[in-house]
This record gives structure tokens, C-alpha cells and sequence, in this order.
């Protein structure tokens, strides 16, 4: 028998947690039907989805936004899951973990009771009936062992703080910065992971940084905004910041970003600054 499991990665409260997937299709995203809802605009409705076939496991991007990465390489349709690859969805990274155990014979179960649970169930796996696999057939899903098999919906809401969040206002988007403090390397790392995939990934050209929570950042931050600004100017695009607060503007003026950076009071003059 041959389980898997998602193990949280993600700084917070939910990290190390496993999440054993005992039925399949397990689709990730922020839609109500999904077996893993993350609370995360990074997160498309229905964002990924893991299955099984003779024993092997598979995740198929579901045409999201922001993309499914393994072993941080972006994936185009599907690809097989095994055993220590890393996981990315959105602001949510996880490790793979594939655990081979002695079947054991068991008597036939009794099939569970049919109700809201597996009528989600049926709507998900036609998510992924009509698209081909690998070899170019449909998918077959293998039977789970007996103690594998579901009696309830195995559904489960993580609610994961991200350090930026943002909204599209006209052709621009506006980015917040929910940290106030900004000297984490980690956060820092996921920061300009994130702001580079507005630009390559979401295919936005000009962008607004709203730097009105922020009341410090380290120089790996200021290193971040100036790639950022460099990308942006690459594919034609263009950048403003706004709102910097009076204990972060000695880091710009030591690094003299406002010689190379669009940096305007407010919210609104950085967007006519944009047009």
C-alpha cells in the first residue's frame, strides 16, 4: 500500500502539520468543493489537483493564475509526485512525502454512505475525467486500500497570512504590504518571489508598491524593490511606490532610490504617475 502525504511547510501555526490524502482526486484551491481551500488570493478557485494511477501519484495544474510548482519549476499540465519533492501553491510549500507499507488482507467494506461529501467528490473527479494523462488517455484513478476508504469529507481551510496582497485598479495593481517590519530572509525571499510572478506570471506591466505599513525594512528588501524595478523596465513596464514611511525613507536616501525609483506621497499620485 502506497500512501501520501502533504507535509506544511509554510511558516505559521500550520507548519510540520501532515495532511494524510486518503481520496482522489484532492483538489487544492479557494473554491467551497476543494479538499484543501487555502484563504489566499495567490490561490486559484481550483488551483491544482493530486491523483493516483497504478500506485503513482500526480498533481495537474488546473490552468491557475500563479501557477504549481515542483522542486520550484513551474509545471505545464502534469507531473508525478514522489517522495521529497517540494510543493509550491501560492504562498503555501509543502513537502512530499511517500510512504510504502505491507498490504494487508482485509475483508470488503462497507461502501460509505453516499451524502454532500461524495457528491463533491463526484463533481471534483470530473474535473479531471476528460483530461488526458501522460500517455494521452483519460485518467484512471486505482482503488485505495480498505482503511483508505473515505467515510467523510476530508476537507480543510488553512488560513495563511501572506507579507503582500494586492488588487488591479484600472490596467495597474496595487500592492500592500501587511509586515510591518521587513528584515526576515525568508519573508523577504517570498516577497520578491511574489512580486517578480505579478510581473511574469500575471503579465503586469505597471505596478504600485503601498509602502504605508511598512516601518522598516533590511537591505535585503531594498536589493528586492531594485530587481524588481530593473524587471519591470525590462518587459516595458512600469513602477511607482508610495506612502514611505518617515522611518524607512533614511534607507532610501542611503541607497539614493529616489534617483532611480518613481516615489510619489499618496496611493492616487502614484497612479497618475502610471498613466
Amino acid at each position: 500500500m502506497v500512501k501520501l502525504r502533504l507535509v506544511v511547510m509554510t511558516r505559521g501555526k500550520w507548519e510540520g502539520k501532515k495532511i494524510a490524502i486518503a481520496r482522489f482526486p484532492f483538489v487544492i484551491g479557494r473554491d467551497a468543493a476543494c479538499q484543501l481551500r487555502p484563504a489566499s488570493t495567490l490561490v486559484s478557485n481550483q488551483h491544482s489537483a493530486i491523483h493516483t494511477r497504478d500506485g503513482r501519484f500526480f498533481i495537474r495544474d488546473l490552468e491557475s493564475t500563479n501557477g504549481t510548482f515542483v522542486n520550484d519549476q513551474r509545471i505545464s499540465g502534469e507531473q508525478e509526485l514522489e517522495h521529497g519533492d517540494a510543493l509550491r501553491i501560492g504562498p503555501l510549500d509543502f513537502d512530499i512525502e511517500v510512504e510504502t507499507t505491507a498490504s494487508v488482507d482485509r475483508g470488503t467494506p462497507i461502501p460509505p454512505t453516499r451524502g454532500v461529501g461524495q457528491t463533491k467528490d463526484a463533481a471534483l473527479a470530473a474535473i479531471l475525467a476528460s483530461l488526458p494523462d501522460s500517455k494521452g488517455s483519460a485518467n484512471g484513478n486505482s482503488a485505495h486500500d480498505a482503511e483508505d476508504v473515505p467515510s467523510g469529507p476530508t476537507e480543510m481551510d488553512i488560513h495563511i497570512r501572506h507579507p503582500i496582497e494586492w488588487e488591479e485598479v484600472g490596467d495597474a495593481v496595487a500592492v500592500h504590504f501587511t509586515e510591518r517590519t521587513i528584515v526576515d530572509e525568508e519573508v523577504i525571499r517570498t516577497i520578491g518571489q511574489q512580486l517578480l510572478g505579478l510581473v511574469e506570471q500575471c503579465n503586469q506591466r505597471k505596478v504600485l508598491l503601498n509602502l504605508r505599513n511598512v516601518r522598516a525594512m533590511s537591505t535585503g528588501m531594498i536589493e528586492k524593490l531594485v530587481a524588481l524595478s530593473q524587471r519591470v523596465r525590462a518587459v516595458g513596464g512600469q513602477l511607482a511606490l508610495c506612502n514611505v514611511q518617515p522611518s524607512v525613507q533614511p534607507m532610501f536616501q542611503q541607497f539614493r532610490l529616489a534617483k532611480t525609483l518613481v516615489i510619489r506621497n499618496d496611493e492616487q499620485e502614484a497612479l497618475q504617475a502610471l498613466r
